[in-house]
């Protein structure tokens, strides 16, 4: 099983900004993607620009009225000392190349965007066969899933499409 997996042996793994969020807003998925981070035991990566996605959403949160004040400023302080503990992987012209030719193969049947497609290319060039994709969309976890990656997806019950056992 997957959460045996992950919570023994360590492992290696992207988060996607949709899964960051969560650390510091409390919402649907927050208490797993938080087991997630704190094992020490894991290598986490996120793209760069996954640290300009996170202050945006988490700014859209506070201009909804989702986060007072005080919440926004502990989201911005924690995650910058959270971020320490994190391999950051530029966005480089492979990466982009990758996301484009990820668009094409996904773009007729499936919503994904952009930013999304970047993430998942990133994720593609630089994991191997045991790394996990953790991810809290669901267009993009699906997306993965055809990819053939192991996606985790912490507001789900039942995670599904794990094809690395």
């Amino acid at each position: 099983m997957i959460s045996s997996r992950l919570e023994k042996n360590g492992y290696e793994s992207v988060f996607d900004p949709s899964a960051l969020v969560k650390i510091f807003h409390n919402e649907k998925g927050s208490e797993r993607t938080r087991e997630l981070i704190l094992n020490a035991q894991n290598n986490l990566y996120i793209l760069d620009i996954a640290q300009i996605e996170y202050y945006s959403a988490i700014f859209r949160r506070y201009r909804n009225h989702e986060l007072s004040k005080k919440s926004l400023n502990i989201a911005i302080s924690g995650f910058e000392k959270e971020i320490s503990h994190y391999y950051i992987e530029p966005t480089t012209p492979l990466v982009i190349k990758e996301a484009q030719n990820l668009i094409f193969s996904y773009g007729e049947k499936s919503d994904l965007r952009t930013l999304d497609s970047i993430h998942l290319a990133a994720f593609s060039l630089i994991s191997s066969e045991d790394w996990i994709f953790v991810c809290c969309d669901s267009i993009l976890s699906c997306v993965a899933e055809e990819s053939q990656f192991t996606v985790l997806n912490p507001i789900q019950q039942e995670n599904i499409g794990f094809n690395h056992e």
